[in-house]
């Protein structure tokens, strides 16, 4: 069986990719956007679970928010022969820490979202890296600091005020790429549509996206060197005081 996987395992960072489906993935990609363009599933999320062939699909799901795992997906995870979670996101953005979490259990897991503007987010864990135990749900908080650190080099830099919704639904792409600038086992590859490519361009220009995306590499960098010193503290006491000192330093930042 060949694998279509969609993000390189040897080729570490964030990476452009073109949209270059087989029939069959087409006609899944199709059936997930038509889904979540449908304004009755608003809130909803389509879930497909395609092998890694690109020819099998295990299972389909939906819910509200998130589409439940279902035990045919499970099974096909635990044969480790590939599987690639297709689904959309009803927030329109990229990856979430739960995906991540999701693709941590096996490099033999690919996700890839998309959005109604038909762009795709693919995300995968090549490598086993015990930081990320940590790091995955603490994405979640660092995700609504970047929003919040987003609008405000926006509104700073005078963008159109028309581009701040679509802008805000790129801050998860934001986050993914500077994710996988600073770790050497994350994979990211993405293929955006030529409405997203317009945002881009419109806040690149204004250097927004580059300072979002230096915000967020930076806050990545500092939570594994406070991973890598926490590892270093030997007793209890030492490590009490070091959580006094983080929040004393977290509420000063606030």
């Amino acid at each position: 069986m060949t694998s279509r996987w969609f993000t390189d395992p040897a080729a570490a960072g964030p990476a452009p990719i073109n949209r270059t489906f087989t029939p069959f993935e087409e006609s899944h990609f199709t059936a997930i956007l038509e889904f979540a363009r449908n304004p009755a599933n608003e809130n909803w999320e389509n879930l497909r679970c395609l092998d890694a062939s690109g020819t099998v699909v295990h299972d389909m799901s939906v819910g509200v928010k998130a589409a439940p795992s279902t035990d045919k997906m499970e099974a096909a995870i635990k044969a480790r022969t590939g599987v690639r979670q297709w689904h959309n996101h009803p927030s329109e953005d990229s990856l979430s820490h739960y995906d991540w979490q999701f693709a941590a259990w096996s490099p033999h897991i690919e996700i890839l979202v998309l959005n109604k503007r038909e762009s795709f987010f693919v995300g995968r864990i090549v490598k086993e890296d015990d930081r990320f135990n940590h790091i995955f749900p603490w994405l979640s908080r660092l995700s609504t600091d970047l929003h919040f650190e987003i609008d405000r080099i926006a509104k700073k830099q005078k963008l159109d005020f028309s581009l701040f919704e679509p802008l805000s639904k790129l801050t998860g792409h934001i986050l993914n790429t500077a994710l996988a600038t600073c770790c050497s086992s994350v994979r990211y590859a993405y293929h955006l549509s030529p409405d997203d490519q317009a945002v881009v361009a419109a806040c690149s220009s204004l250097r927004i996206l580059q300072d979002g995306l230096e915000y967020a590499r930076l806050a990545i960098e500092q939570e594994f060197e406070c991973l890598r010193l926490w590892k270093t503290l030997k007793t209890a006491d030492d490590r009490a005081q070091a959580l006094e000192f983080m929040r004393n330093v977290g509420s000063e930042g606030r």
